[in-house]
C-alpha cells in the first residue's frame, strides 16, 4: 500500500529501507530523529499522505496539524503535501500565505491539513484532530506535546515529533526531546517509539547508502559519537556538554547514613524564571551537610511567570529544608523582586554564567555535589542537567564563539544559582552553630571566608 501511494507509480520517491523504517511503524506517538539531507520534511509529509490515503469516515471532516516552531519557520511538509496532492488530483484549495498560517483541503474538502505555531502552546486548541505532525520538536518546549495530545483524544489520533539532535544553525534544543528519543528507541510498542533516519536514508542524494563515499568520508571526519548524532541520528547523551561528570555514576544517589546531619544556615534555594514563550520557571532547594557536600533536596518547574506563587514554592521549600528565606538566589532579570523580598540574584555580566557553571563543575569534579534520587523533582532535575551542553553561534566582530544551550534548562540554571549563593557567599554558615554542636570551624569553611572576604 505505502510503495504503491509513495512510489513510482503514485507520488514518486525513491522508498530506502531507512525511511521506510521510520515511517511504517504507527504507534500513537512516534520520535522520528534526522540526520540532515536524510529527507526528514519528506517523511512527515508521508505519513500524513499514508494517514489520508486510508478509507475514510465521510460523515465528517478530517484534520491534520503541521506544528512548525514559528510561522516564520519553513513549511515544507506542507508544501510537499499541497503538491503531492495537485499529482493527484485531489487539491481542491490552498492558502500559503507568507508569516503566516497555511492550510490545504483535499479530497472535495473532507480533509483539511493546517499549520499552527509551536511560539504559542496555549494556542494548541481548536477541533479534535486525527494526526499531529511536530516540525524540529526539540526547538519548542514539552507543553507544545501535552497540548497537542489533548486535540487527539476524541479520535484516537497520532502524534509525530521530529526533530534533529544536531542542530548547525545553533538554535537551543529542549532537552524533553532527546530524552524521549533516547528512551523511546529502547522500548517501542503500540503507545510510542521512537526511529532514527539517517542521512544515507536520502537515496537521491546518497544513492549508495551508507557506503556512499560521501558518507565515508564524513565517518573518517567525525568521531564514533558525533558521527552517530549528527549523521546517523542516534540519540545518545549530548554533544558537548558542560557537565560530562554526570556520565559517571554515584551522583543520582539516596542520602547515604551519616550524611544528612546539615548546616543549617548554609543551604541555599535557587530561581530560574521563565514565563515568556513557553519557558517555565524553576525553584530548588539545595542543603549542605557536614562533610561540605551540597544535596540537590528538591525541584519544582511549572509554566508560570507568577512570582507570588514562585514565592510560596520558595517559602515552602526553605522552611521544609531549615534554609533561611533570604538564602536564595534568584534569576537577575527579578533583582527589583529580590530587593522587595530581601533575597539577591545570581551575578550577571560577561563571563557570569561560565563562571556559575566553573564552581559546579568544582563540586561536581571533588565529589561535593549529589542529587538525592528520593528528592520531590530531583532526578528530573539530574537528567536535565546531564544535557546541558554547549553550541556555537555567531558574534558581530568576535566571529563564533561557545555558549550555552540552555533555553530549556530551567533546572539547571536555579541549581547553578543556587551553588554560586552557596559557595560565594560572604557569610559565615557556621558562625555559632559549630560551638553549639561541639564542632571547630572545618579548613574548608575557613579557606572559602577567607578567600570570599
Amino acid at each position: 500500500m505505502a510503495r504503491m501511494i509513495l512510489g513510482p507509480e503514485g507520488i514518486g520517491l525513491k522508498l530506502s529501507p531507512e525511511f521506510l523504517e521510520c515511517l511504517l511503524p504507527h504507534p500513537r506517538e512516534k520520535v522520528v530523529v534526522g540526520g540532515p539531507q536524510g529527507g526528514k520534511s519528506t517523511n512527515d509529509a508521508a505519513e500524513v499522505m499514508l494517514d489520508i490515503s486510508r478509507p475514510l469516515d465521510r460523515r465528517r471532516q478530517h484534520l491534520y496539524w503541521v506544528v512548525l516552531p514559528s510561522f516564520k519557520s519553513e513549511r515544507t511538509e506542507m508544501e510537499y503535501l499541497r503538491d503531492w496532492g495537485k499529482k493527484l488530483g485531489v487539491l481542491n484549495e490552498e492558502h500559503f500565505p507568507q508569516n503566516d498560517q497555511a492550510m490545504i483541503r483535499l479530497f472535495n474538502g473532507l480533509v483539511k491539513v493546517e499549520t499552527k505555531t509551536g511560539q504559542d502552546p496555549a494556542g494548541i486548541a481548536g477541533e479534535p484532530c486525527d494526526g499531529i505532525v511536530m516540525v524540529e520538536a526539540g526547538q519548542v518546549p514539552e507543553t507544545v506535546r501535552h497540548a497537542a495530545i489533548t486535540r487527539l483524544t476524541t479520535y484516537r489520533g497520532w502524534l509525530r515529533m521530529s526533530g534533529t539532535l544536531e542542530n548547525d544553525e545553533g538554535k537551543p534544543q529542549w532537552a524533553w526531546f532527546g530524552k524521549l528519543a533516547e528512551e523511546w528507541r529502547a522500548q517501542r510498542d503500540d503507545e510510542h517509539g521512537a526511529w532514527s533516519l539517517p542521512t544515507w536514508a536520502n537515496r537521491s542524494a546518497f544513492p549508495g547508502g551508507y557506503d556512499e563515499p560521501e558518507i565515508a568520508r564524513l565517518r573518517g571526519m567525525y568521531s564514533k559519537h558525533d558521527f552517530d548524532r549528527r549523521y546517523a541520528a542516534i540519540p545518545s547523551g549530548v554533544a558537548n556538554p558542560v557537565y560530562p561528570q554526570l556520565v559517571m555514576p554515584g551522583y543520582l544517589t539516596p542520602i547515604p547514613p551519616g550524611h544528612d546531619v546539615w548546616v543549617p544556615s548554609f543551604g541555599a534555594t535557587g530561581m530560574d524564571y521563565g514565563a515568556l514563550l513557553g519557558h517555565p520557571s524553576a525553584v530548588v532547594a539545595i542543603t549542605v551537610n557536614i562533610q561540605d557536600e551540597a544535596w540537590v533536596r528538591e525541584c519544582w518547574v511549572a509554566q508560570t511567570g507568577d512570582t507570588h506563587l514562585i514565592d510560596m514554592v520558595r517559602l515552602d521549600m526553605s522552611a521544609r529544608y531549615g534554609i533561611s528565606p533570604d538564602r536564595c538566589s534568584e534569576d537577575p532579570m527579578l533583582k527589583a523582586h529580590a530587593d522587595y523580598v530581601g533575597t539577591t540574584t545570581a551575578k550577571t555580566g560577561a563571563g557570569a554564567r561560565m563562571a556559575r557553571t566553573g564552581v559546579v563543575g568544582a563540586r561536581l569534579n571533588a565529589r561535593k555535589l549529589f542529587f538525592d534520587l528520593n528528592g520531590r523533582g530531583v532526578p528530573e532535575a539530574f537528567e536535565e542537567m546531564k544535557r546541558v551542553h554547549l553550541t556555537l553561534r555567531l558574534v558581530p566582530g568576535a566571529g563564533e564563539v561557545w555558549d550555552y544551550a540552555r533555553i530549556a534548562d530551567d533546572r539547571p540554571a536555579a541549581i547553578e544559582n543556587a551553588i554560586e549563593l552557596i559557595d560565594w557567599s560572604k557569610k559565615n554558615p557556621w558562625s555559632g552553630w559549630e560551638a553549639q554542636k561541639g564542632l571547630s570551624t572545618p579548613t574548608w569553611a575557613s579557606r572559602r571566608l577567607r578567600v570570599s572576604g
